[in-house]
């Protein structure tokens, strides 16, 4: 594996929700919580900063973030222009505007890298952790309640419960997977109605 594909693949596992800060209407990471966490997992990183005054006064900062390993080595450069709160660029900022938007484009550049990337993609969970819920899912069994209410209809419409099991390919009733709880009640439900109404 490449240590820029080791990167991504270390960075864009993690979930940064809890760290996420909020400004106005704008979620961001603060930079000293995305800088030691990246340091956490490649300690061997450093960035630098260029800026450059357009005719208009503003002015846009750039930050190259380079992250060594042995003797490889990955950088990246992300640029911003100092804003205010609307998102708007800031005429003849101040150096205090500036550095805060230095910071800014360092996390900007650590997202590119991996890390909380998916808050730009306006997404709630990296995709990593979405697949590892869905995976829970998929194996989550139904709960006792459940359980219940299938053996209930099990019992009520008369099913062979070694049948239903066989059906499901499960040894129990409480190893139903969560996911087919839905169709199986929908299933016994109907063969219930038919039943009555046939009564």
């Amino acid at each position: 594996m490449t240590l820029a594909a080791e990167i991504w693949t270390t960075l864009s596992k993690i979930n940064v929700n809890e760290n996420i800060e909020k400004k106005g209407n704008l979620s961001y990471l603060s930079w000293t919580w995305a800088w030691s966490k990246l340091m956490e997992h490649f300690p061997d990183s450093y960035y630098h900063f260029e800026d450059r005054k357009l005719e208009n006064g503003t002015v846009e900062v750039t930050c190259i973030l380079s992250i060594h390993k042995g003797d490889q080595s990955v950088s990246r450069h992300m640029w911003l222009p100092v804003m205010d709160h609307k998102n708007n660029s800031i005429i003849n900022p101040s150096s205090r505007m500036v550095s805060d938007a230095k910071m800014r484009c360092l996390v900007k550049a650590i997202g590119i890298m991996g890390l909380g990337l998916y808050i730009y993609a306006g997404e709630d969970l990296p995709a990593a952790e979405k697949e590892r819920i869905r995976i829970e899912m998929e194996n989550a069994m139904v709960d006792e309640k459940q359980s219940e209410t299938l053996n209930d209809l099990i019992k009520d419409t008369g099913t062979d419960a070694d049948k239903f099991c066989e059906h499901y390919k499960i040894a129990s009733i409480e190893m139903l997977p969560l996911s087919q709880f839905e169709q199986a009640v929908t299933m016994l439900k109907t063969k219930l109605q038919r039943m009555e109404s046939d009564s």
